[in-house]
C-alpha cells in the first residue's frame, strides 16, 4: 500500500473518531435541553451598573400548583380580566419586581412550613439552573378549522354586540392607531396572526402574548362561572397528549367571511385593440379548496384580500413585486398553487407513484388543467368574470366525480 493511501486512511479514521462522538453528544444534549410545555424563560437586560445574569427557566405548572391554581397570586386584573404578566399590567418588567415578589413569596411559603424556593443570595439556584430532561416537549397549537368551529358554535362565548347572531366579535377586531382602541367590523374578520406577529411591534402584542391574554383569560373567566371551557394550563394547549384530547369537529361548517364559491383569475394581457390574456384565465374552485386545507392561511399568507390585490399581473410594492403569475407558480412555496400541489404528491398516498414520474417542464396539457376558461379575451366586468368562473367550475364538477374511499380496490392487475 502506498504512503499516500496510508495517510488518507489515517486521516479518515481520525475524522471519524473525533467528529462522530461529538455529533452524538450534541444530539443527546439537544434532547436534554428540550423544554417542557410549562417552562417560561425570564431574561431581563442587566442594569447599567451590574453584570448580566443568566436567564431563569420558570416552572409555571409547579408554581401554579403551589398557588392552588389561583392566578391572582401572580397576575393582576385589568378591565375584569387577568393580564398574564407578572405582577403588572402595562409597565415594563424589572429585576426588583421579580426579586421582591418572588423572594417574599418564598419566605412566606417557607414560614408556613411548606417546601419553598430560593431566597436572597442564592442567585444560581434560579439563574442558569439546569432543569431535568423534559418528559414531553412544548408543541405549538394550531387554531385550525375544527377548533374555530368549536368556538363559533359555543353558546357560552357571547358577541360584543348582542344584536349579532354570530359571536365573531368576541375575538376578532381591528386596531385604531390614533385612538389605540380595538373595534369590530362585521364581514372583515381575519386571522389573529396577520397583525399579531412573532414579536411585539409598536402597539401590537406578539401572537403569544395576545393569545394568552385573550384565550387563557377567557377560559379562566368561563371556568369561574362554572362553565366548561378550554385549557388554562400550559400543557393543556402545548403538550401533544393533551392536544389529542381536544374534541375534533367532523362535519365542519363553512366559515362565514363573504368569500366566493368560485374566483376568476387572470394574468397579463396583450396590448392591442382587442386585448387577450397571454394565458387563458383560471376558474378557481374556492369552495372546494376550502375543504382541503387546514385554514385560510394555507393560501392567504398575509391578509384575506384577493390574491390579485397584492400580487398584480405586473407586480407592485404591495406584493413585494411578485407578479400574480409568479405567486401561483412558485415551486417550494406552500402558499403557491404549484408548490401546494407538489407538496400533496409527497403524501404517503401519492408519493409511491409520483416519485417515479419523470420531473420535467409542464406541457400544454398540464396548463389547461388549471387554465380552464376557454375564452381568453380580456374581461373587465366583474359580473361577467364571476359568471364565467361559475359556469366553468360547474361544467368541470359534472365531468369529474371523486371516487369514494370504500370503492378504491386494494389490488389492481396491470397488463391484462
Amino acid at each position: 500500500m502506498s504512503k499516500v493511501k496510508s495517510f488518507q486512511l489515517i486521516m479518515i479514521a481520525m475524522v471519524i473518531l473525533i467528529f462522530f462522538p461529538l455529533i452524538g453528544q450534541s444530539k443527546v444534549k439537544d434532547m436534554d435541553n428540550l423544554k417542557a410545555p410549562d417552562v417560561i424563560s425570564i431574561d431581563l437586560p442587566a442594569p447599567p451598573s451590574s453584570n448580566e445574569m443568566p436567564s431563569v427557566d420558570f416552572l409555571h405548572a409547579l408554581h401554579n400548583e403551589a398557588a392552588d391554581g389561583k392566578c391572582a397570586e401572580c397576575h393582576l386584573e385589568k378591565e375584569g380580566t387577568f393580564v398574564f404578566k407578572f405582577k403588572r399590567t402595562d409597565t415594563a418588567p424589572t429585576m426588583e419586581l421579580y426579586h421582591d415578589n418572588c423572594i417574599s413569596c418564598h419566605i412566606k411559603t417557607g414560614d408556613a412550613g411548606k417546601k419553598s424556593g430560593p431566597l436572597a443570595a442564592e442567585c444560581r439556584s434560579c439563574h442558569g439552573r439546569e432543569l431535568a430532561p423534559a418528559q414531553t416537549a412544548w408543541k405549538k397549537i394550531t387554531f385550525d378549522k375544527s377548533l374555530h368551529a368549536l368556538h363559533e358554535q359555543s353558546k357560552d362565548i357571547k358577541p360584543l354586540d348582542t344584536s349579532h347572531t354570530d359571536n365573531c366579535s368576541a375575538c376578532h377586531h381591528k386596531f385604531n392607531t390614533k385612538t389605540k382602541q380595538t373595534y369590530y367590523v362585521q364581514g372583515e374578520e381575519e386571522s389573529c396572526a396577520y397583525c399579531h406577529k412573532a414579536t411585539d411591534a409598536d402597539d401590537i402584542r406578539a401572537i403569544r402574548h395576545a393569545s394568552h391574554d385573550s384565550c387563557v383569560a377567557c377560559h379562566v373567566r368561563l371556568r369561574n362561572q362554572e362553565v366548561a371551557a378550554g385549557p388554562i394550563s400550559c400543557k393543556g394547549c402545548h403538550e401533544a397528549g393533551e392536544q389529542a384530547k381536544i374534541k375534533v369537529v367532523k362535519d365542519i361548517p363553512r366559515m362565514k367571511r363573504n368569500q366566493p364559491d368560485e374566483a376568476f383569475m387572470a394574468g397579463m394581457a396583450s396590448k392591442s385593440d382587442t386585448p387577450k390574456y397571454l394565458m387563458n384565465p383560471v376558474a378557481f374552485n374556492h369552495k372546494r379548496h376550502e375543504t382541503t386545507v387546514e385554514s385560510c392561511k394555507a393560501c392567504h399568507h398575509d391578509t384575506l384580500k384577493k390574491c390579485s390585490e397584492c400580487h398584480t399581473p405586473k407586480g407592485d410594492d404591495n406584493g413585494k413585486f411578485v407578479r400574480l403569475e409568479q405567486a401561483m407558480h412558485m415551486g417550494g412555496k406552500s402558499q403557491s398553487c404549484i408548490g401546494c400541489h407538489d407538496n400533496m404528491t409527497r403524501n404517503a398516498d401519492c408519493a409511491g407513484c409520483h416519485d417515479l414520474m419523470p420531473k420535467g417542464r409542464m406541457d400544454d396539457d398540464s396548463c389547461v388543467t388549471c387554465h380552464n376558461i376557454e375564452n381568453n379575451r380580456v374581461v373587465i366586468d366583474g359580473k361577467i368574470q364571476k359568471a364565467s368562473a361559475k359556469q366553468t367550475v360547474a361544467m368541470r364538477s359534472g365531468k369529474y366525480t371523486r371516487v369514494k374511499t370504500d370503492q378504491i380496490p386494494e389490488t389492481v392487475v396491470i397488463g391484462e
